[in-house]
């Protein structure tokens, strides 16, 4: 009989730890794969996951010796994909190990996945600390992470809102650009690449820094407004002076012939203003050319003011 009451009891204990409901340990779902791609001092990454807030990544640097996700630099995926800045955001460079894992409701965070190894090649820096003033477009390169020298630049400037690729393009060695022309009264964007030794390439394009040209600068346009005032200078010669308008441009071409001569006659002088002077012979009569130089060389059409005595 007591035996017979002992097992009822039991029973009754088993049914009623096992009766109402059971509190269940909340879970995260997994994510299944990584995917990651270099673009120079950019990395895309982008994650394969059932659900999820957003998804952690751990980057690890296999040179620690470590490969425990927990103990690597943490990044956030707010969505399916995002890039980062190496410099910045990664700040580590080299064979690295990838881990992954979402996190839910609650900070409640599944498994990692991983790791995928993945190395981060050198790469060429992007520029920064842009800025146009005084016909000076500037920038700062630096390479902290790997100490790769830049050899050249790329500038690509044109009116705000241009695609790159299709606006104009200077190289430069320097950190800095003059050679660029702007014409009054326009928005331009600018943008410029480095481009590194030991054919590591072009890195990635700062910009667009946005420049509102108050005045044309090196504009390569026909300079207009040619005037000339002339006083006597003896009994036969006149000093006569000129000045003309131009379009920012810092260099002008010039020459005086006699006229009805071709300008291959005449000796062709440069100024770095926008004035020139010429002692001439009261018993002439002048062509005056002028022409501005750009900032890339090139010339303009010869513009010509007669000048008679």
């Amino acid at each position: 009989m007591k035996k017979f009451l002992l097992t009822i009891i039991s029973i009754g204990l088993l049914a009623a730890c096992s009766g109402g409901d059971s509190e269940s340990v909340p879970t995260c779902s997994a994510v299944t794969a990584i995917n990651v791609v270099q673009r120079a001092g950019d990395i895309d990454f982008s994650v394969t996951t059932t659900g999820g807030i957003y998804t952690e990544i751990s980057i690890v640097p296999v040179v620690s010796g470590n490969t425990n996700p927990d103990y690597g630099n943490l990044i956030t995926l707010e969505s399916a994909s995002k890039s980062f800045k190496i410099l910045g955001d990664i700040n580590t460079s080299g064979q690295v190990l990838l881990y992954a894992r979402s996190v839910c409701d609650g900070n409640v965070k599944g498994p990692w996945f991983g790791p995928k190894p993945f190395t981060i090649a050198d790469y060429c820096e992007t520029p920064r600390d842009l800025n146009v003033s005084y016909g000076q477009f500037t920038w700062r390169y630096d390479s902290p992470l790997n100490n790769i020298a830049a050899s050249t630049y790329q500038v690509e400037y044109g009116i705000q809102g241009f695609t790159v690729g299709t606006g104009t393009k200077i190289t430069v060695n320097n950190p800095m650009c003059t050679t660029f022309s702007l014409l009054a009264g326009n928005n331009y964007d600018f943008y410029v690449r480095a481009y590194c030794v030991n054919n590591v390439g072009y890195g990635n394009y700062a910009g667009p820094y946005t420049y509102y040209a108050e005045s044309s600068y090196n504009a390569c346009q026909p300079p207009t407004n040619i005037t000339y005032t002339s006083t006597s200078n003896g009994a036969t010669t006149r000093n006569t002076q000129l000045i003309w308008s131009g379009n920012g441009e810092s260099r002008f071409e010039h020459v005086c012939v006699v006229r009805g001569n071709s300008i291959s006659n005449g000796t062709i002088h440069l100024s770095y203003n926008n004035q020139a002077a010429y002692n001439l012979s009261i018993y002439n009569d002048y062509d005056f050319y002028v022409r501005p130089v750009c900032g890339n060389g090139n010339t303009t059409a010869w513009v010509k003011r007669e000048i008679d005595f």
